[in-house]
């Protein structure tokens, strides 16, 4: 932003805008643009700037060869050799280390990175990585509030990646996306029991005083429903009383979600209104259940 032969103000918003420019690079560790000396109205300006390290490898300790593959894919997009070295790349990838060690139920992993220079390198670095993963942390006891349709140990069986440490067939361990579809099982569990209105109020988690979690899951039930009238429209292929048969399902039986979305498109037996009209030549078949409440 600076060349030979423009007026400037000195001081002015011009030696400002130029520093800043040189900051945005991203390059440097410091900036200073100084005045060397004066003669009538030409100043001569000095830049003196403080390169930043290039990056020349990275390593690790702490942890086993055999995980170092695994840890220099997810460092790919934040460390690059020949890049400059920044704290923010640094920080960006000491995040993606103990995240992935939270992942693996490690909750309380450390990771410091530790800058050393690269002697074989001018002005170049090398990135150490101390890591800690520590214990896993175990679940002690999932507990659940709201549950009334099923039973506490039902609900711990339909948790499937999330079990407390009594389980024997299952390693107990914390990880938050794993946890949030194991809700989603639930809620799926509960509406194919009638309870169409159920929903995961929340959940509480905590560790207690050996440092194993502890968590109660909240549901709200809502009421059971039962399969009311079901009455067809649009078709002229199949009598209703042919796709009622076909799809199984009697007025009085437990709303059940995933029953009536297989009998209308997919089941392993073959038998689903899709199906039937599919081997009819009509592949652009398409069938939409709308829902009505009964009031009262």
């Amino acid at each position: 932003g600076l060349k030979v032969g423009q007026i400037i103000k000195m001081p002015g918003s011009e030696i400002t805008k130029a520093m800043r420019n040189l900051w945005k690079l991203r390059l440097f560790d410091n900036v200073e643009i100084t005045q060397d000396r004066r003669v009538g109205d030409i100043v001569y300006l000095s830049i003196r700037l403080s390169e930043q390290s290039r990056l020349a490898g990275w390593s690790y300790r702490g942890v086993p060869q055999s995980v170092h593959d695994d840890l220099n894919e997810i460092l790919t997009p934040f460390l690059i050799k020949g890049q400059v070295a920044s704290a923010a790349n640094q920080i960006n990838a000491k995040n993606a280390i103990r995240k992935y060690y939270i992942e693996k139920g490690y909750l309380d992993a450390t990771v410091d990175v530790v800058v050393e220079e690269a002697g074989e390198k001018a002005n170049a670095v090398n990135l150490v990585f101390n890591i800690d993963p520590k214990e896993k942390i175990k679940i002690e006891k999932i507990t659940c509030d709201g549950c009334n349709a099923i039973t506490e140990a039902e609900l711990r069986k339909y948790l499937k990646e999330t079990k407390a440490k009594s389980n024997l067939l299952k390693k107990s361990k914390f990880v938050q996306a794993d946890f949030e579809a194991d809700k989603a099982l639930v809620i799926a569990k509960y509406r194919n029991q009638g309870y169409r209105d159920a929903y995961i109020v929340g959940d509480t988690i905590w560790r207690n005083a050996d440092g194993l979690m502890e968590m109660v899951v909240k549901v709200y039930e809502g009421q059971k429903y039962y399969f009311g009238n079901i009455t067809w429209k649009g078709n002229t292929i199949h009598t209703n009383d042919q796709l009622s048969r076909t799809l199984g399902i009697r007025k009085g039986e437990v709303y059940n979600e995933e029953l009536l979305e297989s009998r209308l498109r997919f089941s392993i037996d073959g038998r689903d209104i899709t199906s039937l009209y599919m081997d009819d030549g009509y592949l652009f078949f398409n069938v939409e259940p709308t829902e009505v409440a009964v009031v009262d």
